[in-house]
């Protein structure tokens, strides 16, 4: 059985624990795979654990840093691109802007979720098609 290892960069505490059970359902659907997880609320933090290679890294495009103010990820996923290039990112953010999505592209992300009532289907989809 192969680990598969997630990052959940998310600043909202809700919504990290909806990735949390999506991830966990998930787990228990697939016998080939084992999912673990780990949850971080900033950006500074997921960097920094980088050495734990994950697989996936699901993360919002806007996270509030250490002074309470929102950034965004790019720096972190421009960090990812060029140093792990082979980690799966998949940004998942209410931020359905075209500007941002085009950035986001620039910046090499392929996969954009926007957060609404199918995203759990969608991000479902995603995943296991890159399994």
């Amino acid at each position: 059985m192969k680990n598969l290892v997630f990052f959940i960069v998310e600043d909202d505490a809700l919504y990290t624990q909806l990735l949390v059970d999506f991830l966990e359902r998930l787990n228990s659907e697939l016998e080939e795979y084992s999912i673990t997880y780990h949850t971080f609320y900033s950006l500074k933090e997921a960097k920094y654990e980088l050495s734990r290679m994950p697989d996936f890294v699901l993360l919002d495009y806007l996270v509030e840093n250490d002074n309470a103010q929102p950034e965004t990820a790019l720096p972190l996923i421009d960090f990812i691109k060029e140093i792990h290039a082979n980690i799966e990112l998949i940004v998942v953010s209410g931020f359905a802007d075209e500007q941002d999505k085009i950035m986001l592209e620039t910046h090499g992300i392929k996969t954009f979720v926007e957060k609404d009532k199918n995203t759990f289907i969608k991000l479902r989809e995603i995943i296991l098609n890159k399994l």
